[in-house]
């Protein structure tokens, strides 16, 4: 089946698809539990979004183009902009996403506007990772040992730990700086059962990593541990199609001062 069927598309990609190898689909799958502190012990967040563009990168927009996981149905939605700021996207409704069990095989179908069904590709979901097999204090000292630890992991997971800072502006008022998985400076580390490693460990944070840096104070600290999955997608799709599917948790630790 090609997409010779496909006309008419958003204003980027009106023009015709010439075959499936004029489509890129890039799906994501990520489900993550968060902690951000010691009031609300727990915050879920499902995403799943697979996006549709042709080669040179302009977004396929099309109502009766439809995407199925396992055959649930994504919505069609957009994120408002222009050129290559419109983004639309099909996802998964909120609602339904805790059907993507642990381990669970999930297989993606395009339907074509004429009905007929093309299997795009697959992946497999991590396996469990439940919040009470990570440790990390809500609170600690300053100047104190802090450590992380996990328990009984099924798989190897990345884990990255990252600083929130604040430090006094010139006019003498207080700014608070969040951090992010994306710092250079963060800890990275492989964790779980693999080669020279255990299911299970610990790792106390540097006193190094926690002290003040050029006028800046650390106030918390965020682990993340990420298992990921890469999937399959046909070789008949373009060349930058890709399925991932994450799970992460994330756990929060604010830092005190030891009242006099």
């Amino acid at each position: 089946m090609t997409l010779l069927a496909i006309f008419g598309c958003a204003p980027g990609t009106r023009e015709a698809l010439s075959s499936e190898e004029s489509l890129v689909m890039e799906a994501t799958i990520e489900q993550r539990t968060l902690r951000k502190d010691e009031y609300r012990q727990e915050f879920l967040a499902d995403h799943v979004c697979v996006m549709l563009r042709d080669k040179s990168g302009h977004a396929v927009e099309r109502r009766d183009l439809c995407v199925e996981i396992n055959g649930m149905p994504l919505t069609l939605r957009a994120v408002p902009g222009h050129g290559r700021d419109h983004r639309p996207a099909y996802r998964l409704d909120e609602r339904v996403t805790g059907r993507l069990a642990p381990d669970a095989l999930l297989e993606f179908t395009l339907i074509w506007p004429d009905g007929s069904h093309f299997d795009a590709g697959s992946v497999r979901m991590p396996k469990a990772l439940a919040r009470s097999q990570l440790d990390l204090p809500t609170v600690a000292v300053r100047g104190e040992p802090i450590a992380i630890s996990w328990e009984d992991l099924a798989e190897p997971a990345e884990l990255v730990i990252y600083r929130d800072y604040e430090y006094t502006d010139m006019s003498g008022g207080v700014v608070r700086e969040p951090g992010s998985s994306d710092d250079p400076y963060a800890l990275r580390r492989t964790i779980g059962p693999g080669l020279w490693r255990r299911a299970s460990g610990r790792l106390v944070l540097p006193q190094s990593f926690l002290a003040d840096h050029e006028g800046r104070r650390v106030t918390a600290v965020t682990a993340m541990v990420s298992a990921t999955h890469a999937g399959t997608v046909r070789d008949t799709l373009a060349r930058g199609s890709s399925i991932h599917a994450v799970r992460t948790l994330q756990l929060r630790c604010e830092l005190v001062d030891v009242e006099a």
